[in-house]
């Protein structure tokens, strides 16, 4: 691989502290790759690294990465014993999370704690279960002693019935410090600021100063203009005035000068004049943004005397609660080692209890332990991967472990995790700490999607709102040759006019910009150089949220339009339908009372009772009893119902003596409920969701053993209205478009990205006013009451974290527009609702700059992204033609497409009253089925059918897959000893080692991980033959295996075949169902490879005519279910240690 100059400098250079700022696309993995695999082959010892990455998948990827280039060296230089026993250690080193990281540390200094080393994590569900708990505990005590303070917070947090509001003031507060270092005394300083309002008032003045500044600038500008007339120069000239006695009030931090200011000044009206200049029009329009500043900010109101007195009036309320908040973290703590069991945060503050000793109030200076000074020694070098995302305790664990030797990776412009309380400022400071590199080389996208997010970036970006000036140093610079000019231009913006039902209308336009790209066969550009058309898995659509609502409409109107579609982002697999009817299946069971419950229960697959069945049921009985109680009536004549009363007695029998998850189990087995998910539309997904559902039993069962059934549908029903529901990660096989948040896109790429709904709003709360606003300088800022307890207004406190807040929330808004457009490799479709009222004030979006960048009162002001952007296309070349000469035009390196859409106009590219929706079922469909006739020829045909079963005409090997996996016989040991494993049996041990172990790692060390973790038995471990293993890891398939962009291993499908497959005889077009797991999947960017293991001692001739025809319904059902191609065959052979390809 050619390097940059910039990253040879970030792999190469060592002995100091480095910061690597990264831009979207710029390969800053394979330089973190590269740099560890220079420092090894330079003689270091990959034992004395630390690799912090934020998640899993990245840390196994770095992991893979490094084993490959390893290989590849050892490959090189076979007699090099240093590179032999860095490859064996690369399984040791710590390349991890910071959770995982963090969590080792205080599992190998647990004594020092008072914990057990075996510990476990907490989720979040569980979490919000034990703080609403102990918190109940403690406000229920502090009604009944009325403790000092109580009153006073009550009246501050308007105390209700249920005190809702107070609850959640305190576990807001309480969620919020724990990612702050020492916070229990971070609280207790806070609480001392309510002494002194100079602090506040300073706060304010230095939050307003950059605001004035630019004031004076644009109102400096303005004063020697030509077109103005005499009276409109005399205007300026004192509004200039204005903003410099402001401005200068900030300077000197003198609020009370600032307060005079602002409620003194006399802003005199505009002369009226036939001047309508650029100048005049621009003046006119700042002027009443300035004025509205001013006059509009409630803070300005609150005079010194005010504030002193709305401190001293608050004081007592937040001490208490300030103490609630410190109990409530007692207790919490106490449950956590009672359970042995914490949550991430808290695993953090015990890891960094174990480094930081202190930290002095006024210097800031850190005071580090022992064992911080001895795990420094331990690292020639610690490297952190998305720094931009450390809170501010991961920031200072890192400095406490580190000695001028980290190498920390990220990019301010993509921070966009503030509510998980990351702080970019810890990056941003660090640049100016440490040595810094910038790579902003992107090898992703398309010149024009790098300049159209230059373009936009460069105008709305500033240090106050964003986090940074995208000066040169951060803007995008095309790294990629793939790319071969295009005619159209490669972003679009689309308009759309639109009064009413703007979201189905965006939707809409997004379906015809999908069909209309399938229907041209855009072309897709592949890594290698090749092309090929573009599918609908090369799409994805990007929202802000996807749990309001808005993600069904688009997907729903995408089905409707026959677009396929996936969805998982924000979802919970409780929601879904097939989950869902098992937890109602649950509830009938301990409680067959429930009416709710019985009724989805039996109207469901499950058991298939007809609305008009339930009915008559129903109506056996004339009293006003309970369904259930119609049901046993019922079932005392009727078959059905007798089977299905019969069957809940069975279960709630086997509820009481089986574990959950082997309960929910023999539910899907015995219904054959997977197969029926399966046959769906969606049924990968489906059958995922129910997979992903019996996982989340099996480790509720492990975290909270002995809970009851009854315990764990609680359990449910708190998450489910606490909003704490695990979220749907299951993919779809085959080819959707994505629908994803942007959040969830971090990291991602495609072809072509959609970003719909930019008109939504930035900062909308629901109409829901918080009772307290935090900040991590100022803490706690709440309302205030009247005696008379009649209403509430904002404290001077409130109203200035609430400009923080708003101006924080606005940087990160613009970071993840950043993210949004970065995501793109080649077409960017944009789209925004204005209404027809809106249309005449685009030229106002020309306003809004001054030397070529936005005005920052601007961007605090704008409700949109699609107002920020507007406002820097105003300034392109060829955008908004009709406002030539009221604004200035930038240079742009791009072109842009701009549609204005309106379904009354422009009939032929947008097209709302006259899409046509499905119905559920027409009247063809209903007389189709009520007409359909069995062929009695297909009586012998099964539904379903294994690949093994088809291909070998029902002769078993190890590969088979039973359609329903038995449960698993006890042999006693006497007689398993005597009889040994059969051939089938060591194959199958075999395959399940491959597919469960890490071949980067040495073997034997994964058997003993396998054999400890309870997978294997030590004498079935003894089958696998190291060697054999070894060579195919060592071998050149296994290299491309690792290069390839996703590895899936035992994949199991389900697809749909013609019926005559299973009997040529049969002339039919009906279809069964395949079944079959595919040993090794790989997927590249041109298509497939499958790699299927043998362990027969068979001949090569032998091993192609007996797995040929089982190798290509593998290829069959891949090619289907992806609509991608299969571009390679291949058995491996582990007795030949050779692979073998498989030509059709």
């Amino acid at each position: 691989m050619a390097w940059t100059p910039e990253q040879q400098k970030a792999i190469y250079d060592r002995g100091h502290n480095l910061i690597i700022s990264a831009a979207a696309g710029s390969g800053k993995t394979a330089v973190l790759t590269e740099r560890v695999v220079k420092y090894i082959l330079g003689g270091g010892d990959i034992e004395r690294l630390l690799i912090v990455t934020f998640t899993n998948a990245a840390a196994s990827e770095m992991r893979e990465r490094i084993a490959g280039r390893l290989s590849d060296a050892c490959r090189e230089n076979p007699k090099d014993k240093h590179l032999r026993r860095q490859r064996v250690k690369l399984s040791r080193a710590q390349i991890s999370t910071i959770d995982s990281y963090m969590a080792n540390i205080v599992r190998r200094n647990f004594e020092k704690l008072g914990v057990s080393p075996r510990f476990g994590t907490m989720d979040e569900t569980e979490l919000s279960y034990i703080m609403e708990t102990k918190l109940d505990e403690i406000l229920e005590n502090r009604y009944a002693t009325s403790p000092q303070g109580f009153s006073e917070l009550l009246r501050i947090l308007g105390g209700d019935g249920e005190n809702e509001a107070l609850e959640n003031a305190v576990l807001e507060v309480y969620k919020y410090i724990q990612s702050i270092p020492f916070c229990d005394t971070w609280l207790l300083d806070r609480l001392e600021y309510y002494d002194n309002p100079l602090i506040w008032t300073e706060f304010l003045c230095n939050y307003y100063k950059p605001l004035f500044a630019e004031s004076v600038k644009v109102f400096e500008s303005l004063c020697g203009s030509g077109e103005l007339t005499d009276k409109e120069r005399a205007l300026v000239n004192t509004d200039c005035e204005t903003a410099k006695k402001l401005y200068e009030a900030c300077l000197k931090t003198d609020y009370t000068s600032l307060y005079c200011l602002c409620n003194e000044v006399d802003f005199g009206r505009m002369p009226s004049s036939k001047n309508n200049s650029p100048q005049k029009l621009y003046y006119k329009e700042y002027r009443e943004v300035f004025k509205e500043m001013i006059r509009k900010s409630e803070i300005f109101k609150i005079s010194p005397d005010e504030i002193s007195y709305e401190l001293s009036s608050l004081k007592v309320g937040i001490k208490e609660l300030v103490n609630i908040v410190l109990d409530l973290e007692e207790a919490v703590s106490k449950e956590f080692l009672k359970q042995n069991k914490y949550s991430f945060s808290e695993i953090a503050k015990m890891a960094f209890s174990l480094l930081i000793s202190k930290i002095d109030k006024n210097s800031e200076n850190v005071e580090i332990t022992p064992l911080a000074s001895e795990i420094r020694e331990s690292f020639d070098e610690i490297l952190i991967d998305e720094y931009q995302d450390v809170n501010d305790l991961q920031d200072m664990f890192f400095y406490a472990i580190s000695r001028d030797n980290l190498f920390v990776v990220g990019d301010v412009k993509q921070s966009i995790y503030a509510f998980r309380r990351a702080n970019p400022m810890n990056f941003i400071r660090k640049k100016d700490q440490f040595e810094k590199i910038d790579l902003n080389k992107n090898f992703r996208s398309r010149g024009g999607v790098l300049g159209f997010t230059n373009f936009v970036c460069k105008v709305l970006f500033s240090n106050e709102f964003g986090g940074l000036t995208y000066d040169k140093n951060e803007a995008l610079v095309q790294g990629s040759s793939l790319y071969e000019a295009e005619e159209t231009p490669d972003v679009e913006m689309n308009i759309v006019i639109s009064d009413t039902d703007q979201v189905r209308n965006q939707a809409q336009v997004v379906a015809d910009k999908i069909k209309q790209l399938l229907r041209e066969k855009y072309r897709i550009t592949l890594k290698n150089g090749g092309s090929r058309c573009i599918t609908p898995s090369d799409i994805a659509i990007l929202l802000s949220v996807v749990k309001n609502g808005e993600g069904d409409i688009f997907r729903d109107v995408l089905l409707q339009n026959g677009i396929p579609v996936y969805m998982g982002s924000g979802s919970s697999f409780f929601q879904s339908v097939e989950v869902n009817t098992i937890i109602n299946l649950l509830k009938t069971i301990i409680n067959p009372y429930n009416d709710t419950a019985l009724f989805i229960t039996m109207s469901s697959p499950l058991y298939g009772f007809s609305d008009e069945e339930i009915a008559k049921i129903r109506l056996c009985i004339t009293r006003k009893k309970r369904l259930f109680c119609a049901v046993s009536e019922y079932a005392k004549t009727d078959n059905k119902t007798r089977e299905f009363v019969d069957d809940l007695n069975k279960l709630k029998i086997l509820s009481a003596n089986l574990p959950l998850s082997k309960l929910i189990w023999q539910i899907y087995t015995e219904k054959e409920y997977l197969s029926y998910v399966s046959s769906l539309e969606l049924g990968d997904i489906r059958y995922e969701n129910m997979l992903i559902f019996l996982d989340f039993v099996r480790r509720y069962e492990t975290d909270l053993s002995g809970s009851s059934l009854s315990q764990f549908l609680s359990f449910i029903d708190f998450s489910v209205e606490k909003n704490k529901m695990p979220e749907q990660e299951a993919a779809p096989q085959g080819s959707y478009v994505t629908i994803m948040t942007v959040h969830k896109s971090k990291g991602l790429e495609f072809p072509v990205c959609i970003l719909p709904r930019l008109d939504k709003e930035l900062s909308k709360t629901g109409g829901v006013t918080p009772k307290i606003v935090l900040d991590d300088t100022l803490g706690i800022g709440t309302k205030i009451r009247n005696e008379a307890m009649t209403y509430e207004e904002n404290t001077f406190m409130y109203e200035l974290i609430s400009l923080i807040k708003k101006r924080n929330d606005r940087s990160e808004a613009l970071r993840r527009l950043y993210v949004a457009l970065t995501r793109a490799r080649q077409k960017l479709i944009l789209i925004g609702s204005v209404k027809q009222s809106q249309c005449e004030k685009f030229s106002d979006l020309s306003l809004c700059t001054l030397d070529g960048s936005a005005l920052k009162i601007y961007v605090n002001k704008q409700s949109s992204f699609l107002d920020l952007i507007l406002t820097s296309l105003s300034h392109h070349p060829n955008c908004f033609s009709a406002l030539d000469g009221l604004m200035e035009i930038f240079s742009a390196d791009f072109k842009i497409e701009m549609n204005i859409l309106n379904p009354t106009v422009n009939t032929d590219s947008f097209i709302v009253d006259k899409h046509e929706y499905k119905t559920l079922l027409s009247t063809d469909e209903i007389r189709r089925r009520f007409d359909f006739e069995y062929t009695p020829s297909l009586s012998h045909i099964p539904a379903k059918v294994s690949v093994t079963e088809l291909s070998k005409g029902f002769l078993p090997d190890e590969d088979s897959v039973p359609l329903f996996k038995p449960s698993k016989k006890y042999i006693p040991q006497f007689i398993s000893e005597k009889n040994g494993l059969n051939s089938a049996e060591k194959g199958s041990i075999v395959h399940r080692f491959l597919s469960l172990a890490d071949l980067s790692n040495c073997i034997q060390d994964e058997k003993t991980l396998l054999v400890n973790k309870g997978i294997f038995t030590v004498e079935e471990v003894k089958v696998v033959d190291d060697q054999a293993i070894e060579y195919f890891a060592n071998s050149d398939l296994y290299k491309t295996v690792l290069n390839s962009n996703k590895i899936l291993k035992e994949h199991e499908f389900i697809v749909g075949i013609d019926a005559s497959e299973y009997d040529k005889s049969v002339k039919t077009d009906k279809k069964i169902l395949l079944q079959g797991a595919i040993d090794l999947l790989c997927e590249y960017d041109d298509g497939f490879i499958i790699i299927d293991y043998k362990t027969d001692n068979k001949s090569e001739e032998e091993l192609l005519n007996l797995y040929s025809k089982q190798l290509y319904y593998y290829k069959y059902a891949v090619e289907k279910l992806y609509g991608k191609k299969v571009k390679n065959i291949y058995i491996w052979s582990l007795k030949l240690s050779k692979k073998i390809e498989v030509v059709f």
